[in-house]
């Protein structure tokens, strides 16, 4: 199903490189707040380091990306590190297959040393306010029951500094609608148009609601919200999959 996914996957990369500076402008206005004239650094130490500014966007901070296995998902954190050569991106996967061809393709571009991946789940790490931006990319369709979907996102919201940008991105839906099954028919149409073979559609398709645990929009916006996340701006939707940037309230 991989290639389900990398079809929409793409339009991350551009949107986290971005995220860099808004992340900057984060920081920046914390500070400014504080009267302290200094911007955060953040080292893969994960020790904070003052230092001086001249007014321009912090250039380094360290980002948690919580992502399914899809290799252009992946390709977004190295697209990051390879543009904004102060970020540490942090990857952080319960699957040790997928850390394993992550950190492959690390090392291939490159970025092995300010790459860090993890195995194991984000509840494990420090309950401190460490990062500067975060992202959770096709990933919260898997998490099943909306207890359990409750209690993720206030675990990423609570490693996060105030004012840090956050990405969503997930399928979104009631898969009992009738608008849920005329847009998986639409998506059908588009995946075999562009090269997805029909069995591996109809595994994909057979996955949503057994596999996978969509809710509707309006429940994942309301779900941020509880989180500690606002401002959520819906900046990518396509089909059933549907993406929100935030900031940590």
């Amino acid at each position: 199903m991989t290639s389900i996914y990398r079809q929409f996957a793409r339009v991350f990369v551009g949107g986290l490189a971005a995220m860099a500076l808004l992340a900057g402008c984060a920081a920046d206005t914390s500070n400014q707040q504080k009267g302290s004239g200094e911007r955060i650094q953040r080292q893969p130490s994960r020790r904070d380091h003052a230092a001086d500014t001249e007014g321009s966007l912090p250039d380094s901070g360290r980002l948690y990306g919580k992502h399914s296995g899809s290799r252009d998902v992946q390709s977004s954190h190295l697209g990051l590190a390879g543009t904004t050569a102060g970020w540490h991106p942090e990857r952080r996967s319960a699957a040790a297959q997928i850390l394993a061809q992550a950190q492959r393709r690390t090392a291939e571009a490159g970025l092995a040393a300010r790459v860090t991946l993890q195995e194991g789940t984000v509840d494990a790490l420090p309950e401190q306010p460490a990062y500067a931006a975060a992202t959770c990319l096709l990933v919260l369709h898997f998490v099943k029951g909306l207890a359990a979907k409750r209690e993720l996102l206030p675990q990423i919201a609570a490693r996060l500094r105030p004012g840090a940008p956050f990405c969503l991105a997930t399928i979104a839906g009631d898969p009992q609608s009738q608008s849920f099954r005329l847009q998986t028919q639409a998506w059908q149409t588009h995946m075999l148009d562009n090269g997805i073979a029909m069995p591996e559609w109809e595994r994909f398709a057979a996955s949503l609601g057994n596999e996978s645990d969509p809710i509707p929009e309006s429940h994942v916006q309301a779900l941020m919200a509880e989180a500690g996340f606002e401002h959520a701006t819906r900046y990518f939707g396509s089909y059933l999959v549907h993406a929100w940037f935030a900031v940590k309230r």
